[in-house]
């Protein structure tokens, strides 16, 4: 429990906020450390025709496996219970109150450009490129930059990984959202 390491009492709602916010700034830090070490890197061991085409496909790599834990986190935010007598309740921990103005700061500071950005823009800009690179999905830099969102389907079927995406949403809200009959609207 990381309230164990600090020497400050902390409510288990703060180190929620606080791991939200850690969660949002990981794609910035992941893209710059990829960056950084692609253009060191990759000039002096993989060449200078390749070196720019796989520091996009690991950009892409990174942001691909950390979206769904991103919009787990974020949606998390919005996890709450109402109680009779007291009122909406943060289900993570109950001593915080979801109409509360820290609680509601988070959610509005936080968690709606998170949405934004990671939970609606990653996968529209992955769309976007999928679908700007259509005719060229066979071509060494295009695969090499997008492979992993359409390699091992049909090239008519590039935007499979899409839809696989905006499934995986749909379970995570399912799973937060709805307290009854989760595996029957999963299914």
């Amino acid at each position: 429990d990381i309230r164990c390491t600090v020497d400050q009492t902390l409510s288990i709602a703060e180190v929620e906020y606080a791991k939200t916010l850690g969660y949002a700034l990981l794609p910035p830090i992941l893209v710059s450390v990829s960056v950084s070490i692609w253009m060191i890197c990759g000039q002096r061991f993989v060449g200078p025709n390749l070196w720019r085409p796989m520091m996009t496909g690991t950009i892409v790599l990174l942001l691909y496996l950390v979206c769904p834990s991103i919009s787990a986190k974020t949606f998390g935010l919005w996890k709450c219970e109402d109680i009779e007598g007291i009122g909406s309740i943060f289900v993570v921990d109950p001593e915080t109150l979801c109409d509360d103005p820290s609680h509601i700061a988070w959610t509005g500071g936080v968690g709606v450009p998170c949405i934004l950005v990671y939970v609606f823009g990653l996968p529209a800009l992955g769309l976007g490129l999928l679908y700007k690179f259509r005719h060229k999905l066979d071509e060494k830099n295009t695969r090499i930059r997008l492979g992993l969102l359409y390699d091992g389907y049909k090239r008519e079927n590039y935007m499979h990984e899409f839809w696989v995406m905006v499934r995986k949403l749909l379970i995570i809200i399912i799973g937060i959202f709805t307290k009854k009959l989760q595996v029957t609207l999963a299914i």
